[in-house]
């Protein structure tokens, strides 16, 4: 973790310059049903404007918290214009789980991802993307007097909302609003996540309860119901 955030200190130092940026996102990661709330942020060096690279880190909620430390690839596009948004990403991350016989600790991480972006003034943008990510883990297991070591990972399907910025030097009125419009944007991603948070678990949840209505259908029909009544179950449950 030193030698990253050591790394990182150059594109920290960047971005203060003319050429940097600093870019906060966050959304939902979907996997196998479950979802979960992801953030990140990433600080680097500008390349005409348009290609950034940087350092980032982020935040995923497992069972324990698992923190991506990543190197950044990031194509913007013109800033004044309505543009394609691809970031690709990969580093180590960081997480701790212990149990009673194994230890699980964090691994790779890497992610890509693209969207669509469009201005918020002269030098801000805020985007949408979509993309995959993936986390891995290594698992150290006690059997006896030795310890088993195995690794996994998992790719989860990330839809993200975002904001890129130039932290460039402001007036003190100039950073009131700037700080003002950045925490009424990371507000912005927060709702963005719930939403779509809540729209999957709907749709997650309508589908078991199409699945037990479909049981019981079939139970109905197993202890010889009438098709009658079936109809008028299916009709009360809106089935076809």
């Amino acid at each position: 973790m030193k030698i990253f955030l050591l790394l990182l200190l150059p594109c920290i130092s960047l971005a203060q310059e003319k050429g940097g940026y600093a870019t906060v996102r966050g959304g939902v990661s979907l996997y196998k049903g479950s979802n979960y709330f992801t953030g990140r942020v990433s600080v680097g060096a500008l390349k005409n404007n348009t290609f950034g690279i940087g350092g980032g880190f982020g935040l995923i909620k497992f069972d324990k918290p698992y923190i991506p430390l990543t190197i950044d690839f990031t194509f913007f596009g013109a800033p004044d214009k309505v543009t394609p948004i691809i970031i690709g990403q990969a580093g180590y991350g960081i997480y701790n789980d212990n149990l009673a016989y194994t230890t699980q600790r964090g691994g790779f991480t890497g992610g890509f991802s693209g969207g669509i972006s469009f201005p918020a003034g002269k030098k801000n943008k805020i985007y949408i993307t979509g993309g995959i990510s993936v986390y891995s883990f290594t698992t150290h297991t006690q059997v006896g007097g030795s310890t088993k070591k195995a690794r996994t990972s998992v790719s989860h399907l990330e839809i993200t909302g975002g904001l890129k910025f130039k932290p460039l030097k402001y007036t003190n009125m100039e950073s009131t609003f700037f700080f003002a419009y950045l925490g009424a944007a990371i507000i912005s991603l927060v709702i963005f996540a719930l939403v779509i948070r809540w729209a999957v678990i709907a749709d997650t949840n309508v589908k078991h309860q199409r699945t037990i209505i479909a049981l019981l259908i079939e139970l109905c029909k197993k202890q010889g119901v009438s098709e009658d009544q079936i109809d008028g179950v299916k009709s009360m449950f809106k089935v076809k």
